[in-house]
């Protein structure tokens, strides 16, 4: 059976975990998801501005390590650098699997705040767009629509093997496109 290393991204509140996860069941795949390993090094005491690079180093080396065991795996993270986009793709080759990204997009900022509001948070997520992680404070340039804006434009997206799903559908049907664009037989 053929190994996928499924990278996820987008803005928060733009339905990642929400794919992922049901995406993750069908695929039989691992999921690691970035924000509960963040959260629970921020639980660990870890301070805000060290927990995001020690928390990617986390999720590397567990990505790592699945892959090194042929099993299919999803990281679920936003891909805001070059660096993030390229180590999946590293780890997916140096393991001889295939690579996939898929990145959720919601255009509508006010839907992206209505689920901001309305999902359990974790410790280092967003309450609202106007609400950081409470570990960051309140902090006039880590707020509002124009960051979410710029986020969403400046996402890092590979050449190749990429979908732009668009997640302000209903998920079941967002889930069923992304299987299809994971599973299907070319890589281009």
């Amino acid at each position: 059976m053929t190994a996928f290393f499924v990278q996820m991204s987008g803005a928060p509140g733009a339905g990642k975990t929400a794919v992922a996860r049901p995406l993750g069941a069908r695929l039989g795949a691992v999921i690691i998801d970035f924000d509960v390993v963040k959260s629970a090094l921020l639980d660990g005491a870890v301070e805000y501005a060290a927990a995001g690079p020690l928390a990617y180093r986390v999720v590397w080396a567990i990505a790592q390590d699945v892959a090194s065991l042929h099993q299919s795996l999803i990281v679920d993270s936003p891909c805001y650098y070059d660096e993030i986009l390229e180590r999946g793709q590293a780890i997916a080759r140096a393991a001889g699997m295939r690579y996939r990204y898929v990145e959720c997009v919601v255009d509508d900022l006010d839907e992206i705040d209505r689920r901001l509001k309305s999902r359990r948070r974790l410790r280092s997520q967003r309450g609202a767009l106007d609400a950081p992680p409470r570990d960051l404070g309140a902090d006039p340039g880590e707020t509002g629509a124009a960051l979410f804006c710029e986020w969403i434009a400046n996402m890092k997206r590979p050449g190749a093997n990429a979908l732009r799903l668009d997640t302000s559908r209903p998920v079941e049907i967002a889930v069923e496109e992304a299987l299809a664009f994971v599973t299907r037989s070319n890589d281009s």
